[in-house]
């Protein structure tokens, strides 16, 4: 490669950079929401996968959160347990394994949902709840089952704030400055909230807690994936 090639290239490099840094400026402020806060995940990994930016402005400003997982077998059900102690999480539920079962062919019972968290909102006060949007994030049915319990779970806690993560297109979903630019002009949407990070590492850290999920595909996956850096939170109720 000639010098001349290799100079542009750090020049494109260098502006990437400086768009994301400006953008995320821009974007990053103090969130008005409502604690403690429960987190619905339907698989441990769900955390690091798509949530660590908002996780991490959490734990950063002291806002008590807690972690409902709804599928989970033995050995995902201990990494979970550390994963939250790495989060400092103390308020963690689990489900029984065999309830919700992990897979595109299961449609989980939406009722029995809504109850098992209403009943864990209403003995941990919990006043704000964050989970995915009606597409799931990646299409995930099991994802979408979440989504589609809220209106029920607002039903039986109507105090309860609800916001969904949203879901993106596939270029903004795996370019980061893309989707930098794409939310800058979203920023002063008023549904909608805002957590930033300048980096995918708590995003990796958080998913070596999870050696059984940490297959080939998933670094890929981290290391390009808008959701390890940028969470855009839409109001629900």
């Amino acid at each position: 490669m000639s010098s001349t090639s290799i100079i542009i290239c750090v020049i494109i490099v260098a502006i990437i950079i400086l768009i994301e840094s400006w953008c995320h400026r821009a974007v990053k402020k103090q969130l008005k929401i409502r604690d403690p806060v429960l987190f619905l995940f339907a698989h441990a990994d769900d955390d690091a996968m798509f949530f660590t930016p908002t996780i991490e402005y959490l734990k950063q400003n002291f806002i008590p959160f807690g972690m409902f997982l709804f599928s989970s077998n033995p050995i995902r059900k201990k990494e979970f347990e550390n994963v939250a102690k790495f989060h400092k999480c103390e308020n963690i539920t689990i489900c029984d394994p065999t309830k919700y079962p992990d897979g595109f062919e299961y449609q989980w019972d939406i009722m029995e949902m809504a109850k098992d968290v209403s009943e864990i909102i209403q003995k941990e006060n919990i006043q704000t709840i964050i989970t995915f949007d009606k597409k799931g994030i990646s299409g995930h049915p099991n994802h979408i089952n979440i989504n589609a319990t809220l209106p029920m779970i607002h039903t039986f806690c109507p105090h309860v704030s609800i916001y969904t993560l949203k879901s993106k297109n596939i270029i903004r979903k795996y370019s980061h400055t893309i989707d930098c630019i794409c939310t800058f002009f979203e920023k002063d949407d008023e549904h909608s909230l805002f957590t930033v990070l300048d980096s995918n590492e708590y995003a990796t850290s958080s998913m070596k807690l999870y050696p059984s999920q940490f297959i080939w595909f998933r670094h890929i996956y981290l290391a390009f994936s808008t959701y390890t850096k940028l969470n855009q939170l839409v109001e629900y109720y």
